[in-house]
């Protein structure tokens, strides 16, 4: 067995047995229905940390390959730590504290642990595998370069321009949306695939129909696809004309025109 399968399959195991053993403790958490009662705020908080790290870590043992477990963890653990510093200030007795300190300290060691589990290199069914491929040529022709990416989403960014593909695979659904950079305080204009369809004259929306999203073969055959009408109707946009820019929100207006036409 390589060195990385021998690393994985540790970490998984020692994360298994944290969260098991986990599962098996009481939590320190009296009646939530008394309101007025001095502890009620912390243990309300503490049970939504309880539900929180129950739901990711059953995801987690079950060997979901669509969270990138170390970048999705710290947000938890500051939820935790908020929850530690409440207990440290609430007027309450001292071995009372200590059962929520001790309680906090054994979800901090399985979120510890969740952190450590590996990620799919090649992303949920190969999502990211496929984006990087057949979207190498924002980087290579339109000086776009990769900002962001986990498991099921990717996001490209030039001097002036973002493009952002995720996949749902609840759904399951890719989105494909991208648009102008613009200052923090100002929301950017964005366009969906449907808006670009609608540009380039081939109908109101596109051809998601004949795409099954439901493995690795066909989600390639779409990202494929989508990647190719991108290239070949979204040059000018993605190079940040200005009056492709305008042209395309115009479209756009006069898309979401037609469709609330047709439904009413």
């Amino acid at each position: 067995m390589s060195r990385n399968k021998t690393e994985t399959t540790d970490a998984f195991r020692e994360f298994s047995e944290a969260f098991q053993r986990w599962q098996w403790l009481l939590p320190p958490i009296g009646d939530l229905r008394n309101p007025n009662s001095p502890t009620y705020p912390i243990e309300l908080d503490l049970d939504h940390a309880v539900s929180s790290l129950a739901s990711v870590g059953k995801r987690a043992l079950e060997g979901d390959t669509r969270a990138d477990w170390p970048a999705i963890v710290p947000e938890y653990l500051a939820d935790l730590n908020a929850v530690e510093r409440n207990v440290v200030a609430a007027a309450v007795p001292v071995e009372r504290k200590r059962k929520y300190e001790a309680y906090i300290s054994e979800c901090r060691s399985v979120w510890q642990k969740i952190s450590l589990l590996p990620v799919p290199a090649d992303g949920h069914l190969g999502f990211r595998k496929y984006v990087l491929s057949n979207f190498r040529f924002l980087e290579e022709l339109h000086e776009f370069h990769v900002t962001e990416s986990s498991p099921i989403k990717v996001r490209y960014e030039s001097n002036h321009v973002f493009v952002e593909l995720n996949f749902s695979p609840r759904a399951p659904e890719l989105t494909f949306e991208f648009g102008n950079l613009t200052k923090a305080d100002k929301p950017p204009k964005s366009f969906s695939l449907d808006d670009l369809a609608y540009w380039a004259g081939v109908g109101l929306r596109f051809d998601y129909d004949r795409f099954q999203l439901d493995s690795s073969v066909n989600l390639a055959e779409f990202i494929e696809s989508v990647a190719r009408f991108v290239e070949r109707h979204g040059w000018s946009v993605l190079s940040n004309n200005p009056h492709s820019r305008d042209f395309l929100a115009a479209k756009q207006a006069e898309r979401e025109r037609r469709i609330a036409e047709e439904m009413v």
